[in-house]
């Protein structure tokens, strides 16, 4: 069933669909650990519903977004999002498969590049019956490297690439990273409660940067069932 939610703090509004995989806090906190400046040319790949592009002009930038989702009715609802908020001169959701991305957008042609990957190989774990949520959970239609050669191709020389990804997958994605030329810069884990193992972590790549990588405080993101002090702090930032 179709509904609209309100976003957040941000004061916009989002088309969501039971059919389809909802946004959830990996694409709130990727959001906000992207930095961007006034007159950024941003790229969001296997944007979903639309939720980071909305997030990020929440923040009153002066940018542009393009958002990629190779699902149409997935992209359709992220679309009717951006009309929804009146921001169709500030975003573009374009439908297309992330590995023909130069294609569609050309090199080297955008300043960031954000991307909320699929965090599971097909081997493994279960594949959802619903197809929507399988192609958000899964490698379905993209492995890792197709993701990660697909923002090196689209950034800019000294851009930025950020990503948020399963922990456990943190060695695999770094050295992907570094072989295609973008040099982790910032990094961050993110665990739900004090005591558990991080199960996320975010992270900045720069296209042709030098090795120096930034490790940024473990963020916890909740204490019993109430956002930490931390994590308000990060997802409602004043004056961002």
């Amino acid at each position: 069933m179709e509904r609209v939610d309100n976003l957040m703090h941000t004061g916009l509004r989002i088309i969501q669909d039971d059919q389809y995989f909802s946004f959830g806090i990996d694409s709130i906190l990727l959001a906000q650990f992207s930095q961007i400046t006034d007159g950024d040319r941003i790229i969001e790949l296997g944007t979903g519903i639309g939720a980071i592009p909305l997030m990020l002009c929440s923040r009153g930038k002066e940018i542009t977004v393009k958002a990629l989702e190779i699902q149409t009715a997935v992209a359709d609802l992220a679309r009717r999002s951006v009309e929804l908020n009146n921001l169709t001169a500030v975003i573009e959701v374009i439908t297309g498969d992330l590995k023909h991305s130069s294609v569609i957008f050309g090199f080297e042609v955008c300043d960031v590049v954000i991307c909320n990957p699929p965090y599971l190989p097909l081997d493994q774990g279960e594949l959802s019956k619903k197809d929507a949520y399988a192609i958000a959970r899964h490698e379905v239609y993209c492995r890792l490297d197709d993701i990660v050669s697909a923002c090196k191709a689209i950034v800019r020389y000294a851009g930025k690439v950020n990503i948020v990804y399963k922990a456990s997958r943190m060695p695999e994605l770094l050295t992907i990273l570094k072989d295609h030329s973008l040099e982790p810069k910032r990094l961050q884990l993110v665990q739900s409660r004090l005591g558990k193992e991080p199960h996320i972590f975010l992270v900045e790549a720069v296209k042709g940067a030098r090795p120096g990588l930034k490790l940024l405080p473990t963020l916890i993101m909740y204490d019993g069932n109430n956002y930490t002090e931390q994590m308000k702090l990060f997802c409602f930032p004043e004056g961002r």
